[in-house]
């Protein structure tokens, strides 16, 4: 008691920024205890904050500390839109959510106890608190991962996708307002001559961890009210995360070595008078360790010794499957006079553990500038296709199966190797929309089809049938070019489409009957949905053949993420997930919507999204396996002021802040309206 009157007095300021603590604490405890709190408690705790702000103005506290409080507020308000989504959504007692909760109340309490305790107590809750945050950003990982990746959650996925989301920023504002609580000793709270006893399990693991905790912590340090020299040593997590670098430092190069003694002696002397050049300095030796052979010293492989500590080690690359001799790796360093070493049962090597999050069907990385001249070139080839076939539809010929499979081979070549290819899926053709929806339906159902790993065979007849899936659509144009949404009557005309493309296959003579019938079949059914809500049967689950369910699930991507005359275009983000969410019934099989999301991401390629940073970006490439960090092309600052543009690979630069949220173009036309139509005007395909 007497210590709280004491502190009190002594800080009023930092009294009242832990008051205003103390009811986010309590909001967060009501979720857990009575389930999430409704719009009256949380106007009353903002009624609270308010008044704790301005008797901390009236008192003539520091600006540091009601800025302090300020933040707060900041952080509520996102909470209140966290828990409205919750709600929305019925996610009240998802297990993963309530798990969060419970840590997010935890470092709460860290932080309360760090900002009232001694110097010595609070040092060492703050790098608790530290602890805490890495911990919840590992939890968030993890359950992204899992929720990818079981079916059964797939529904409402995107909605936990974006929640996730949410609880990031809350984890990075709660360590930016812990680094203006909280000062750490330099011992890290643990008494003199000590360190904090970072458990690091799996380095290899822990490498990807590592970047994303130097990510945020340079974020807090740029957004925080302060400059670096007099933030980054209170910070609750910089000392946990230096400490943690040391020991990935050491167990990759060894103790001995040039990086790790370096490292030591550059923490030791410049922490103090140069944080920001410690910083660099880690992340360099970070980013070296990145593909440096793990090594224990001192270790003998078969009858030969390693060089000794003060040698310096030569990288070795990855050993293939088989494991080449250990004489052979010995032989590539220098020549050292080393003691005979005692023989001993031959040990085999460690294998080095892969740090990069490709997958074998990643294609080879190159610069953006070789791949996209590459794939605009292959789409304006199919494009011309496209518009000729369109054109022909209906009139006898011979051959066109194999020219048109020929050109699709091309393109799915193509696809392996250009993932910039996918990207050209947004263009659109302005006199008749057909031309490139039957293009980008092509791209879009073998992207599909390659993450589902169909034989050669499907996929040209896939690609056949993505062609000629709208043939039929050239004797309802008149009704396909209405400003206005059909009526009943006039859907159920146009719904004969499906039909009448089929037929027009009767044109080409040449095609063996068995394979027309089945694309007959492919082309009548690319309209269904496997809740037996498509035309023109009304066919259900298996009924529906998967070629066709890869075409349905391309052509009404492509068609919502394009303009018609009676609508503008949906923002991909947003088509995923209503995708994802099915709110009207299922239409489309789980396997076939997880191959689309694989191979778009969640933040597909001409996504218009907002970096953390506050610029806006547009996705121009996805990468597999990491749903927030494709290459993106810098358009605009954080005002919507055009900028000059750049690419950016937000996989290779994790320090760099990643993707916060979608902007949509109604946002876009009311901030920068001029930007806003020249970017509408270039989505249209113009002949070079």
């Amino acid at each position: 008691m007497i210590h709280t009157l004491l502190f009190r007095l002594n800080n009023p300021g930092l009294y009242a920024a832990a008051k205003a603590l103390k009811e986010l604490r309590e909001l967060i405890h009501c979720c857990l205890t009575d389930g999430i709190p409704g719009r009256h408690k949380i106007n009353k705790i903002k009624t609270r904050l308010a008044d704790i702000q301005q008797k901390a103005r009236d008192k003539g506290c520091r600006s540091k500390h009601v800025q302090l409080i300020h933040d707060i507020q900041r952080l509520l308000e996102l909470v209140e839109t966290t828990f409205r989504e919750i709600r929305d959504y019925n996610l009240e007692k998802d297990r993963e959510i309530i798990h969060f909760f419970a840590l997010y109340l935890s470092l709460l309490d860290t932080l309360g106890e760090a900002i009232t305790g001694s110097l010595s107590k609070s040092g060492a809750a703050a790098a608790r608190a530290g602890k805490l945050i890495a911990e919840g950003r590992k939890s968030l990982r993890s359950f992204r991962t899992d929720n990818l990746s079981r079916p059964d959650n797939l529904p409402g996925g995107m909605t936990l996708l974006t929640l996730y989301g949410h609880f990031e920023t809350w984890l990075s504002e709660t360590g930016k307002l812990a680094g203006n609580f909280c000062i750490i000793p330099k011992d890290g709270g643990l008494g003199s001559g000590n360190t904090p006893v970072l458990p690091v399990d799996k380095m290899d693991e822990d490498f990807n961890e590592l970047i994303e905790e130097a990510a945020a912590l340079k974020k807090d340090f740029n957004r925080c009210h302060y400059s670096w020299y007099r933030y980054s040593p209170r910070h609750p997590g910089y000392t946990f995360w230096k400490q943690n670098v040391l020991r990935f430092i050491k167990h990759s190069f060894g103790e001995q070595s040039l990086q790790y003694t370096n490292l030591v002696e550059t923490e030791k002397n410049y922490s103090d008078s140069l944080p920001s050049s410690v910083f660099s300095a880690f992340m360099k030796t970070l980013e070296k360790a990145r593909h440096a052979p793990r090594q224990v010293s001192p270790v003998v492989y078969g009858a030969c010794a390693v060089p000794p500590p003060h040698v310096p080690a030569v990288p070795v690359a990855p050993l293939p499957a088989q494991q080449q001799p250990a004489e052979q790796i010995v032989k590539a360093a220098p020549p050292v006079e080393t003691p005979a070493a005692p023989e001993l049962p031959a040990a085999p090597l460690p294998q080095p553990k892969k740090e990069s999050r490709k997958t074998k069907a990643d294609p080879p990385l190159r610069p953006f500038g070789q791949l996209d001249p590459e794939a605009k070139e292959i789409y304006g080839r199919l494009l011309a296709a496209a518009r000729r076939f369109i054109i022909q539809a209906g009139r006898p010929a011979d051959g066109i199966y194999g020219e048109v499979t020929d050109l699709c081979d091309l393109t799915l070549e193509t696809l392996k190797t250009n993932p910039v290819l996918l990207n050209y899926a947004a263009f659109a053709t302005a006199d008749n929309y057909l031309y490139a929806h039957t293009a980008n339906v092509i791209i879009l159902s073998q992207a599909i089809a390659l993450d589902l790993a169909l034989p050669q065979e499907d996929t040209r007849l896939l690609s056949f049938c993505a062609m000629a899936h709208d043939w039929g659509m050239t004797e309802f144009q008149e009704l396909s070019s209405k400003k206005e949404y059909l009526t009943d009557a006039e859907f159920s005309q146009v719904a004969l489409h499906a039909e009448a493309g089929a037929a027009k296959l009767d044109n080409m003579p040449d095609l063996d009957p068995l394979l027309k019938e089945r694309i007959k079949k492919i082309v009548c059914q690319a309209h269904e949905r496997v809740g037996a809500n498509g035309y023109p049967f009304r066919l259900s689950g298996k009924e529906i053949d998967i070629l066709a369910q890869i075409i349905g699930i391309a052509d009404v991507y492509e068609a919502m993420t394009h303009p018609r005359n009676w609508r503008e275009a949906l923002h991909p983000h947003e088509v995923v997930k209503q995708f994802m969410e099915q709110k009207t019934g299922p239409e489309f099989g789980r396997k076939i919507l997880k191959a689309l999301i694989h191979a778009l991401s969640i933040y597909p390629p001409a996504s218009l999204v907002a970096l953390s940073s506050g610029e806006i970006a547009r996705v121009i490439r996805v990468r597999k396996g990491s749903l927030t960090r494709p290459l993106v092309e810098i358009i605009l600052d954080a005002d919507f002021a055009p900028v000059q543009d750049h690419i950016l690979d937000l996989y290779e630069h994790p320090l760099h802040d990643a993707i916060a949220r979608p902007v949509f173009q109604a946002e876009l036309e009311k901030r920068n309206p001029e930007f806003a139509a020249g970017l509408e005007s270039a989505r249209w395909w113009v002949e070079d």
